[in-house]
């Protein structure tokens, strides 16, 4: 559907290289009228518990259009949380473990000093000094490895809690939202069925600005920029649109290959791209309309 529908579009696109006037005088062009595709995607995969838009339905930003199950989830849910209370009576305990390493190696450190002094005058002997230096190293050696096993465990919760809101996350993504206004051009799931996740669950054309590309000979450059008003003729419709140039090409292209005839084969043209404001949805994707500039 999408290929007969670009196809259509550039026959139309191609055709207008033929009727536009040359030099410096306005320029006839037809284009195709096209809006701005979304595909919303699954971001978490399961069984589709509901769908709340249907084909053809007008849609806001933000509005929920689908729901995925997530039974599965909320178990792993409860089991992390679980996981994070153990960690943390784990890193209590952890921590209580190196608050006392830390008041026995203050205590060791007063008491080798004091017998160090007491060595100088004889009151203590060498012997004694040296078991108080040896308890002393193994106070240092207990407290840097309380202070590891704190790392570790503080390490492992941290872990947990990664998994956790990546859990969170996916529980809030199985709400499927609408990432722009517009229209439900597709939906490509029923309820109950099951998505992959990325996969997409609905189309939606946003209409609010739409655009249209033509092309121009390299004689009519001169004379357009980008900013430049556009006329938009509709069929039906005794007042022009307001459009715009949006950009132009930098580089030369030959026609569409789908009518190209000895003549336009040589003829080297330049893609031009015209916004167009559509607030009221008078324009539809697909529609041709005539572009004047």
């Amino acid at each position: 559907m999408n290929f007969l529908r670009k196809g259509a579009a550039l026959l139309l696109i191609a055709s207008a290289l033929g009727s536009c006037s040359g030099g410096d005088g306005e320029g006839v062009y037809t284009c195709v009228v096209e809006g701005t595709s979304v595909q919303v995607p699954a971001m978490t995969g399961g069984r589709i518990v509901g769908l709340f838009a249907e084909t053809g339905e007008t849609v806001a930003e933000g509005q929920v259009l689908a729901l995925i199950d997530t039974i599965d989830l909320a178990f792993q849910r409860a089991q992390l949380e679980a996981a994070v209370d153990e960690i943390g009576v784990q890193e209590e305990i952890a921590l209580t473990a190196r608050g006392r390493a830390s008041s026995e190696l203050g205590y060791l450190k007063k008491n080798h000093e004091r017998l160090s002094n007491l060595l100088e005058g004889s009151a203590v002997t060498r012997q004694a000094v040296d078991d108080a230096g040896n308890r002393l190293s193994n106070a240092e050696a207990a407290l840097a490895t309380a202070g590891q096993q704190v790392r570790t465990v503080q390490a492992k919760k941290r872990q947990v809690e990664a998994q956790l809101a990546l859990v969170n996350r996916q529980i809030g993504d199985a709400l499927i939202t609408a990432v722009t206004a517009g229209i439900v051009t597709n939906k490509y799931y029923e309820p109950g069925e099951a998505v992959p996740r990325m996969s997409p669950v609905y189309e939606i054309i946003d209409t609010r600005e739409v655009w249209g590309k033509i092309y121009v000979g390299e004689e009519k450059l001169p004379s357009i920029k980008a900013g430049d008003e556009v006329r938009i003729n509709v069929d039906g419709m005794k007042s022009p649109m307001a459009g715009r140039i949006e950009w132009l090409s930098p580089q030369a292209e030959f026609p569409p290959k789908q009518v190209l005839t000895p003549e336009s084969r040589t003829s080297l043209v330049y893609a031009v791209r015209i916004a167009i404001a559509n607030p009221d949805g008078t324009l539809k994707h697909g529609m041709p309309v005539e572009a004047r500039l």
